[in-house]
């Protein structure tokens, strides 16, 4: 396999999301990247109607980023260049 195959594989990850704990699409380690529970915990409204982003789910996404604080850093600087 060739490292551009490997990186596409990896851009269309599904998993269970480390943040919102739900299972979804992923880039690598940035979850926050594709989670529309992160986008909903930095105030943003991306995820379709359907969709509910509750509020123990936004505190999961809370304290993961509280625990690891590398993660917030990639995460905050990333959600502020949209």
């Amino acid at each position: 396999m060739s490292a551009q195959s490997t990186q596409a594989t990896q851009a269309k990850a599904r998993g269970k999301c480390p943040g919102c704990q739900l299972v979804h699409r992923m880039k690598g380690d940035s979850w926050w990247q594709t989670c529309w529970v992160f986008d909903a915990y930095m105030g943003r409204d991306t995820s379709p109607s359907w969709f509910i982003s509750r509020d123990d789910r936004i505190e999961c996404v809370r304290e993961r980023l509280t625990a690891n604080p590398k993660e917030e850093k990639q995460a905050i600087a990333w959600d502020s260049r949209r």
